[in-house]
């Protein structure tokens, strides 16, 4: 009931995922999803995490070095999402910084040919 009972708190607050730092936790909320799932009716299929895989993310390391294929639960779905949003966001920030460098280089430029 406890698990069932955190599952829906996160569900509620609109979370995709739960991160744990306790092994306990992440145990009761992976491993048991399924047996919550029979014992309440409920159909919950939410990634457990451990925070500091979120972190190994944030510093670039794959799911798998991160040992996020091993989950009962699968957080492909958050994986994919956090690589290819921050993948993109830094193709932004990079082509955002070339922008200010490639006006300085053309006003160098014509600068020089007149």
């Amino acid at each position: 009931r406890l698990s069932a009972k955190v599952l829906e708190m996160a569900l509620d607050a609109g979370a995709n995922c739960i991160a744990v730092a306790c092994p306990l936790c992440q145990q009761n909320l992976d491993l048991r999803q399924e047996q919550v799932n029979k014992t309440m009716g409920s159909n919950y299929n939410i990634p457990i995490i451990y925070f500091t895989q979120l972190m190994g993310l944030a510093y670039g390391f794959s799911p798998k070095e991160l040992g996020m294929d091993k989950v009962v639960v699968s957080a492909d779905k958050i994986t994919r999402r956090i690589t290819k949003e921050e993948y993109a966001k830094i193709k932004e920030e990079e082509a955002a910084a070339k922008k200010p460098q490639k006006a300085k280089k053309e006003a160098a430029a014509e600068e020089t040919n007149n």
